[in-house]
């Protein structure tokens, strides 16, 4: 496999002599090589990300119905209009905790000055209630099952 990278990537010693260095090879061969390099990623490119994604996203939209009336009452009601906005969610959480008023493109807090770490207990809650469900559980039984890759939790080491 190192032999595939280093005959597509110029060594430090190539590019610190000030010339170019250029290998000349056919399309066959060059496709050759960057099938070999690619068949070392196959692992990474056959992983199910939309499978986690959508468990990610199912556990912010949870997150954000449960903290709907507190996030009202500390950011006002323009704070997560649109679904895309619900990665978001992380920074108000975080915020509502912290002493700071306003984050980037965060709505301003309604009630500066006010910390209060609510909020996280909510979504620590709605968080607890996947977990337990098995939905957190998912990810890594895809990758047990596709990869034979094994993530062991806390209860495992038992």
């Amino acid at each position: 496999m190192k032999d595939v990278t280093r005959a597509l990537v110029r060594s430090p010693s190539q590019k610190s002599q000030g010339h170019q260095s250029h290998e000349y090879m056919s399309a066959e061969t060059l496709l050759l090589k960057l099938r070999l390099a690619l068949q070392f990623e196959e692992p990474e490119i056959t992983f199910d990300y939309f499978l986690t994604h959508r468990t990610c996203w199912l556990l912010l939209t949870n997150i954000k119905k449960a903290c709907a009336d507190q996030l009202r009452k500390l950011f006002g009601t323009g704070c997560i209009e649109h679904e895309n906005q619900l990665s978001w969610m992380v920074g108000y959480i975080f915020c509502a905790a912290s002493g700071v008023d306003h984050v980037a493109n965060l709505a301003p807090k309604k009630l500066s000055g006010q910390v209060t770490s609510r909020l996280m207990v909510t979504a620590a809650a709605v968080l607890d209630s996947m977990l337990t469900s098995g939905m957190g559980a998912l990810t890594c039984r895809s990758l047990r099952e596709s990869h034979g890759i094994h993530i062991s939790d806390d209860s495992d080491l038992e």
